[in-house]
C-alpha cells in the first residue's frame, strides 16, 4: 500500500473509512473521488462498483444518489441498465443515466426508454430529464438544466410526446421542457393543452408558460379561455394573464367579461383587471356597467373602481348609486367612497344613510365619516347614532368621534344615549382581575385566580396576565377554566403567551392523568418553549405511551432539544418497549443525537431480532465509537442478503439473475463479514441462496 501514488493511497484510505461507517451514501463520496483521479486503481473501481450497485437495489432512501455515483464511475454500468428493467430502480437509475447523454451509447439507451411501449418506463425516463433541474441548485458552477441543451434526438422524441395519449407522460414532458428555448410553433401547441380536460396537464402547461414572454397572438388565445365552461381551465388562464403586462385592446375583451353569464369568467376579469392602471376609456366603460340590472355585475364594477382617483363625472356616476334599493350595491359604493376625497355635499349624502333600516350601512356611511372635517350638523348627526340600538353602530360612531373637541351640550347628550343604551357599563367594575379584563368577567376572573386547585390557578395566571382579545374570546376561556376544560383552550390563544416554569409545572401535571387527547393539546402548549428539566423529563416519559399520537407530540417537543445521554437512552428504551417499536419515531427521536453507549446496546439487540427489516434504521444513526464498525458489518450484510433474498425477484424474467450474477463477488464480501448474532443467521441464508 505504501508504494501507491498519494491519490491512490488517500482513496484507499477513503474506501475504508466509508466501510467502518452504516451510512452507506459515504460510498458515494468515494466514488467521487475515485471518477476525479486520472487513472484511478481498477480493483477498487470494480469493487467500488459492485458495492455501490448493492446499496442502490437494497436501500431505497439513497437510490438517486447512489446510482448516480455508479454513473460517475462508469456511465456505461450493466448495474445501470438492468436497473432499468427493475420499476422500483428504474427512475434513480434514469436519473443518473441523464447526466450522460453525451455518452452515444446512454443516448441510445435513453431514446429506446422514451420510445418504450410502457407508459411507466417513459415516464421514469422524463423524470430522470426533469430530476438534472434538482440536483443542479441555483448557486451551481455548470448551467442549470433548463439552460443546458438536451441531445436533438432526445429533446425531439420529448416534444413529440406532447402527443402521447396517456396525460402522465405529457405532463412528465412538458416538465422537462419548462424553461428551455422552444420555437413559437411548440409554444403554440402547448397553449392548446391548456384546454385539455386533464387537470395535471393544464398544470404543467401552465407552469410551462408562466415564466415566458408570449406574443400577443397567444396571449389573446389564452384570454379566450378565461370564459371557457371547465372552471379549472378559466382559472389556469387567469394565472398566466393576471401577472403579466396586457395590451390596451386585450384589457379592452377583458372588460367586456364582467357582465358575463359565466361567474367564473367574471372572477378572472376582476382578478387580471384590478390593480392595473387602467386608461381613462377603460375606466368610464366599468363605470358604465353600474347602471347594469344584475346587483352582482354592478359590485364587481365598484370593486374595480375603488381606490382609483376617478375624474368628477365618473366619481358622480358612482356617488349616485348611494340611492340604490340594493344593499349590497350601497355597502360597495361606501366602501369605495372611504379612500376618496370628498366634498361637503357628498360628505352630506353619505350622512343621509345614517338613517337607513340596516346596521351594516350606517356602520359603513359611519366608516367614510370617520378622519374627516365634519360640520357640526353632521357631527351632531353621528352623536345620534350613539343610542342606537346595535352596539356596532355604537362602536363606529364612537370611533368617528374620537379626538374632536366637542362643546359641553354635546358631551352631556352622549353621556345621557350611552346610559340609555348600555346601562351596565356605568356600574362600578369589581378589582378583582387586571383592568384589560372586561367588566363583566372581572368577578368571575377573580375566583378563578384564587381558585383552590393550583392547575386551575396556575392557568387562570397565564391566561389573565396576556389576555387581550375581544370579549365574546375572554368569556370562552373563562368558561373553559370553570370547567377545568383548560387543557381545551385553543392552542392559538396559549401559545402566543409567556409562561414561568411554575405555570407551566401546574399545566404538565395534566401529562400525568389526562386522556390522550387531552394530553396531545397540552403538548402543543410546548412547543418552543424552554421546559424546566422535571418537566422534560415527563415529555420523555410519553414516549412509551400507546397512543402512538401522543408519542410523535411529545416527539415534537424534544425535536431540536439538547438532552443529556440519560434522558436519550431513557427515551430510546421506551420507545424499544412501546409495543409497536416504530422505526420511524426512533428516527426522529435520534436524528440529530450521536447514540449513548448503552442506548447503542439496545438498540443493536433490537435490529438483531429482525434485521432484514430493521437494518435501514441504523443508517440513518450517528453511532458512538466501538459501535460504528460492528454495525456497518451489519448493515452490509443485510443490503446484500436483501438483494440475493427479495430484489432480484423484483426484475422481469431472468433479469433478476443476471443482477444477481452481477453483484455476486460484492455479495459475499458483505455477507462474510462480522455481522454478529442475529444478523449472522439472515447471512447465512443468503449465501446458501447464491
Amino acid at each position: 500500500m505504501d508504494a501507491l501514488p498519494p491519490a491512490d493511497r488517500y482513496v484507499w484510505w477513503l474506501y475504508r473509512y466509508a466501510a467502518g461507517h452504516p451510512d452507506l451514501g459515504l460510498l458515494a463520496s468515494v466514488a467521487g473521488v475515485l471518477a476525479a483521479l486520472r487513472d484511478p486503481p481498477p480493483d477498487l473501481a470494480d469493487m467500488l462498483h459492485d458495492e455501490l450497485a448493492i446499496a442502490m437495489a437494497a436501500f431505497d432512501g439513497k437510490r438517486a444518489e447512489l446510482a448516480l455515483a455508479i454513473a460517475r464511475l462508469r456511465p456505461r454500468s450493466p448495474a445501470l441498465q438492468l436497473a432499468l428493467r427493475s420499476p422500483a430502480l428504474r427512475e434513480p437509475a434514469c436519473a443518473a443515466l441523464a447526466h450522460h447523454l453525451d455518452d452515444e451509447e446512454v443516448s441510445r439507451r435513453y431514446l429506446l426508454l422514451l420510445d418504450d411501449q410502457d407508459p411507466g418506463a417513459v415516464t421514469d425516463a422524463l423524470a430522470g430529464l426533469g430530476s438534472l433541474r434538482q440536483l443542479r441548485g441555483a448557486d451551481s458552477a455548470r448551467p442549470r438544466a433548463a439552460e443546458r441543451a438536451l441531445p436533438g434526438p432526445v429533446l425531439a422524441k420529448v416534444v413529440g410526446l406532447l402527443e402521447h395519449p396517456r396525460p402522465e407522460v405529457v405532463e412528465g414532458a412538458l416538465r422537462v421542457l419548462e424553461g428551455r428555448d422552444l420555437p413559437a410553433g411548440l409554444i403554440a401547441d402547448v397553449v392548446r393543452l391548456l384546454a385539455h380536460g386533464d387537470k395535471s396537464i393544464t398544470a404543467s402547461a401552465t407552469a410551462f408558460l408562466g415564466g415566458r414572454d408570449l406574443p400577443p397572438e397567444l396571449l389573446e388565445n389564452i384570454a379566450g379561455l378565461l370564459d371557457h365552461a371547465n372552471p379549472s381551465i378559466c382559472a389556469r388562464a387567469r394565472l398566466i394573464l393576471e401577472t403579466r403586462d396586457l395590451p390596451e385592446d386585450l384589457l379592452e375583451k377583458i372588460a367586456g367579461l364582467l357582465d358575463h353569464a359565466n361567474p367564473f369568467a367574471v372572477a378572472g376579469a376582476v382578478a387580471i383587471l384590478g390593480g392595473r392602471d387602467l386608461p381613462e376609456d377603460l375606466l368610464e366603460k366599468i363605470a358604465g356597467l353600474l347602471d347594469h340590472p344584475d346587483p352582482a355585475v354592478v359590485w364587481n364594477a365598484l370593486s374595480l373602481l375603488e381606490g382609483r382617483d376617478l375624474p368628477g363625472r365618473l366619481l358622480d356616476i358612482v356617488v349616485g348609486h348611494l340611492a340604490s334599493t340594493d344593499p349590497l350595491i350601497v355597502w360597495g359604493t361606501l366602501e369605495f367612497l372611504r379612500g376618496q376625497d370628498l366634498s361637503e355635499d357628498l360628505l352630506s349624502r353619505v350622512a343621509g344613510l345614517l338613517g337607513h333600516a340596516m346596521p351594516s350601512i350606517i356602520e359603513s356611511a359611519l366608516g367614510v365619516l370617520e378622519g374627516r372635517r365634519l360640520s357640526a350638523e353632521l357631527l351632531s348627526k353621528v352623536v345620534d347614532m350613539l343610542g342606537h340600538e346595535d352596539p356596532m353602530v355604537t362602536v363606529s360612531a364612537v370611533t368617528v368621534l374620537e379626538g374632536w373637541d366637542l362643546p359641553e351640550e354635546e358631551f352631556s347628550r352622549i353621556l345621557r344615549l350611552l346610559r340609555r343604551a348600555h346601562p351596565a357599563a356605568t356600574l362600578p367594575a369589581p378589582d378583582t382581575a387586571p383592568d384589560h379584563i372586561p367588566a363583566e368577567f372581572r368577578p368571575r376572573a377573580g375566583r378563578l385566580l384564587g381558585h383552590e386547585d393550583p392547575v386551575v390557578a396556575g392557568h387562570a395566571r397565564s391566561v389573565f396576565r396576556w389576555l387581550h382579545p375581544p370579549a365574546i374570546i375572554v368569556g370562552r376561556v373563562i368558561e373553559l377554566l370553570e370547567r377545568r376544560e383548560s387543557a381545551h383552550i385553543p392552542s392559538p390563544v396559549l401559545k402566543a403567551w409567556h409562561m414561568a416554569g411554575v405555570t407551566l409545572r401546574e399545566i404538565g401535571r395534566i401529562l400525568e392523568d389526562g386522556s390522550a387527547p387531552t394530553v396531545r393539546r397540552t403538548l402543543r402548549l410546548f412547543h418552543g418553549r424552554d421546559l424546566p428539566g422535571d418537566l422534560v423529563t415527563r415529555v420523555i416519559s410519553l414516549l412509551g405511551h400507546d397512543d402512538p399520537l401522543v408519542v410523535w407530540s411529545a416527539l415534537l417537543v424534544l425535536e431540536g432539544r439538547d438532552l443529556p445521554d440519560s434522558l436519550v437512552t431513557e427515551g430510546t428504551r421506551r420507545l424499544l418497549d412501546a409495543g409497536t417499536s416504530d422505526p420511524g419515531a426512533l428516527t426522529r427521536f435520534l436524528n440529530g443525537r450521536t447514540v449513548p453507549a448503552e442506548a447503542a446496546a439496545e438498540l443493536i439487540r433490537w435490529m438483531a431480532a429482525a434485521p432484514i427489516v430493521r437494518w435501514p434504521l441504523a443508517v440513518a444513526l450517528e453511532w458512538p465509537p466501538g459501535y460504528a464498525a460492528r454495525v456497518a458489518a451489519g448493515v452490509r450484510a443485510m443490503a446484500a442478503a436483501k438483494v440475493v433474498l427479495e430484489v432480484a425477484a423484483e426484475f422481469p424474467e431472468d433479469d433478476g439473475a443476471g443482477f444477481r450474477e452481477l453483484i455476486t463477488d460484492g455479495a459475499r464480501r458483505w455477507l462474510n463479514g462480522d455481522a454478529g448474532e442475529g444478523w449472522a443467521e439472515v447471512a447465512r441464508a443468503a449465501l446458501l441462496d447464491l
